[in-house]
């Protein structure tokens, strides 16, 4: 039944990559043809460049911040995150929630740190990355109790594309015995409104985490809300009645030239 679902899961990635790499490639045609007529371009001019091109949500895409960046997030009112580029492919990512400190029990809160290096395959349009998460939880004994390492693909320009990827979660030292998979896109409709979704499926935990929202994107202010729910294998999809909220606010100063 595992390897079932196992194979399920890789089919589903990649038959949403071929579905989208042959819809990313007509794309591509549709925007030469309009590039040489200067519509495109006529439209393009009127957005400014997106700050949250390395993620969605909160799951990465395989590009890293604009080179000289630094972004400051919030999710949810309580955890707290800087990204940075260090580099012209590798980024950096610090975070820490609070509330855990509420906790007489408590003497360290819960924090993580991140990494990723992105390797760009065709500028603007085919990107490559690895990275880690490492997550120290609340009153654990072991600093960076949990974590994971993963590989990620994103098809598509920096603010129309899809990614998907795959990885490996550790727990006190130890690999996980299967691979998590995840499917994350970003489509921005404007200026200053584009679609997110991060998905990810955990066949350890039988268990499939998906998300759909808008993001705000402004010069100095983006804001996210999304819609997330759950479904375990044999089970109904749930809904979860709040809404998952963030904002990003970017304090660096990009320089000219980005990396990818």
């Amino acid at each position: 039944m595992k390897t079932i679902y196992l194979l399920n899961s890789y089919g589903l990635i990649f038959s949403c990559f071929f579905l989208i790499t042959s819809a990313s490639l007509a794309q591509e045609n549709i925007n030469s043809n309009l590039s040489k007529t200067g519509a495109k371009d006529s439209i393009l001019n009127n957005w400014h460049r997106n700050p949250n091109a390395f993620r969605n949500f909160i799951g990465p895409t395989a590009y890293g911040p604009d080179l000289g960046s630094i972004q400051y997030q919030n999710y949810l009112l309580v955890i707290n995150q800087i990204n940075l580029s260090v580099g012209q492919r590798f980024s950096l990512g610090m975070g820490v929630e609070l509330v855990s400190l509420l906790e007489d029990t408590v003497s360290f809160p819960s924090a993580f740190l991140n990494a990723k290096y992105s390797i760009p395959v065709r500028e603007n349009f085919v990107n490559l990355a690895v990275g880690g998460i490492f997550i120290h939880s609340a009153g654990a004994t072991q600093f960076f109790d949990f974590g994971g390492f993963y590989f990620a693909a994103t098809l598509g320009p920096r603010d129309r594309n899809v990614t998907g990827g795959v990885g490996f979660g550790i727990l006190n030292g130890d690999f996980a015995p299967s691979p998590f998979f995840l499917l994350n896109g970003n489509w921005r409709l404007s200026s200053k409104i584009g679609f997110i979704s991060d998905n990810w499926i955990i066949p350890d935990l039988k268990i499939g985490l998906l998300s759909l929202g808008v993001r705000i994107i402004g010069r100095k202010l983006n804001w996210d809300f999304a819609l997330f729910g759950t479904r375990e294998r044999g089970g109904f999809f749930q809904v979860s009645p709040l809404p998952l909220m963030g904002i990003g606010i970017p304090l660096g100063i990009p320089l000219p030239h980005s990396p990818n």
